[in-house]
């Protein structure tokens, strides 16, 4: 091979000789010989450029070769091809478990690890904990190398399957296309997230899903008959949230549609849009029918309206197993129709509706099933006004196994529910029987720094008398941990205070 190196290097000592440096610095000016005898040296030198740049491309190309033997070889003897197969799938499941959403493990995996060598993409494949939450939602895109959902459902092997489809703008027909492709493992199906228009979820055939625990149903209207025929197959379904969007077609009243049996649910949440309305008619026979396994009970509703008729149940449904329950809106009307002996949990909270809840509230304590010490433990009220507030202090005595108790709401200017009365009677006192002898917790949400000021002291003397375990009036008082202050001011951070007895 020539030596382009030699050859240049000569080149350059004799162009150096006629034209260097030191003579541009001085000022000389070259004769006609010695111009000669530069031109010929420039035009020599100019000729061997593109032997030089041709080099500088080879040499390139060389370096680039190397670099990658380098990564292969490095690559090869690397400790991590030393690792088993059992470890890196333990690895793959491990990153999939720092994503906050189960249903992007697949769609993480495929677009990952899966596309570094054939050897992990077959490990990726052959464990099936990254394939059992299947997504057609337009956030989990498909790419052309992702498998289809069959496929998909097929290596994840024996595990319980996890299924999401949200896609409320596309044809009525993709659920149907969708679980009947999946139906062949739907005796793994746990769980199913689906959103569609009511037309689209009659048209999906009922399907035999006897280990199907958890459902979400999100409908779009117009209302039908049936949309949750289809899980009538669900035989041991346990939970199943139910949430109706508006419609294009701007449908406010739900009247025709009905909540399919499920005797074996414990946990039933009904959310709603709070310009919509449901009627009582199609909520209470769902209540009715799982009355004895119902444990959870959540609904959000703008309004609950009564038929045309008036009729509605005169005797409310005895919910033997209910502990929690939480209404929001106009969902607060069920107080008048449901009675729970076991109940642990109430949550009432209104903004936009004008409910009397405080009456539903005595209505619900009142109903003789309650009779005897209620087992309410935790009780949260969250509204701005209230009506017949004389109301609150009653409903307070018949809780004397309340724990817990919370207070949302009251405007800038009024304390709400939290008048000077009953804070005088849970102060406690030897010859007077105690308001709420069990209370551990209370918090309290004001609009305004000074409307707590206003009750500090009573709050002060509250905490003094119930420091340590007294009996009074022969009933026994536990210890209240702490009252806590929660200041929401309109476009400021919620800002949270403690309030400590002051020391005697």
């Amino acid at each position: 091979m020539r030596d382009i190196g030699q050859d240049i290097n000569f080149l350059l000592e004799r162009a150096s000789t006629l034209a260097s440096v030191e003579q541009q610095r001085s000022g000389s000016v070259p004769s006609a010989a010695e111009r000669k005898k530069i031109d010929d040296s420039v035009s020599l030198l100019s000729s061997a450029l593109p032997d030089i740049d041709a080099e500088i491309r080879r040499l390139h190309a060389l370096r680039e070769r190397v670099c990658t033997q380098l990564d292969i070889s490095h690559s090869v003897i690397a400790p991590v091809r030393r690792l088993p197969v059992e470890i890196i799938s333990l690895i793959f499941l491990h990153i999939c478990g720092t994503t906050s959403e189960a249903f992007d493990k697949a769609y993480m995996i495929e677009t990952t690890v899966a596309r570094v060598c054939l050897s992990w993409r077959t490990i990726a494949w052959n464990t099936p904990g990254l394939w059992n939450y299947i997504s057609t939602s337009d956030t989990h895109t498909r790419t052309y190398a992702f498998p289809s959902l069959a496929k998909q459902a097929a290596l994840s092997g024996t595990l319980p399957l996890h299924i999401q489809h949200l896609r409320y703008h596309s044809d009525d027909g993709l659920p149907v296309r969708l679980l009947e492709e999946l139906r062949p493992h739907a005796y793994r199906w746990r769980s199913i997230v689906i959103g569609a228009s009511c037309a689209g979820f009659e048209s999906i055939p009922v399907i035999d899903m006897p280990n199907l625990s958890d459902a979400r149903i999100e409908l779009a209207g117009p209302p039908t008959s049936q949309p949750l025929g289809f899980l009538i197959g669900a035989s041991d379904l346990r939970h199943l949230t139910l949430k109706i969007n508006r419609s294009r077609e701007d449908i406010h009243e739900w009247n025709i549609f009905q909540i399919s049996p499920f005797r074996t649910l414990t946990r039933l949440s009904l959310l709603m849009d709070d310009r919509m309305a449901i009627f009582l008619s199609t909520i209470l026979p769902a209540l009715s029918l799982c009355s004895c396994s119902l444990t959870d009970l959540r609904v959000d509703a703008g309004k609950i309206l009564v038929a045309d008729d008036g009729t509605a149940p005169s005797v409310p449904i005895i919910m033997t197993e209910l502990l929690v329950v939480v209404l929001t809106e106009g969902a607060q009307v069920l107080l008048g129709h449901i009675a729970a002996p076991r109940l642990e949990e109430l949550i009432l909270r209104e903004q936009y509706t004008q409910n009397d809840t405080l009456s539903l509230l005595w209505a619900f304590l009142s109903h003789p099933a309650h009779a005897g010490d209620h087992r309410l433990q935790r009780l949260t009220l969250a509204k701005t006004l209230y009506a017949n507030q004389t109301l609150f202090l009653p409903c307070l005595e018949r809780l004397e196994a309340l724990r817990e108790l919370r207070i949302e709401g009251g405007s800038q200017y009024t304390l709400g529910l939290i008048t000077e009365d009953m804070l005088d009677q849970l102060i406690c006192a030897e010859d007077q029987l105690p308001l709420l002898p069990n209370l551990s917790k209370l918090t309290l949400w004001f609009a305004r720094r000074q409307l707590g000021k206003r009750i500090m002291v009573q709050m002060r003397a509250i905490l003094r008398s119930r420091d340590r375990p007294r009996v009074c009036a022969s009933c026994g008082v536990a210890v209240l941990e702490g009252i806590k202050m929660i200041l929401s001011t309109p476009g400021q951070a919620l800002q949270l205070f403690q309030v400590r007895p002051v020391l005697r």
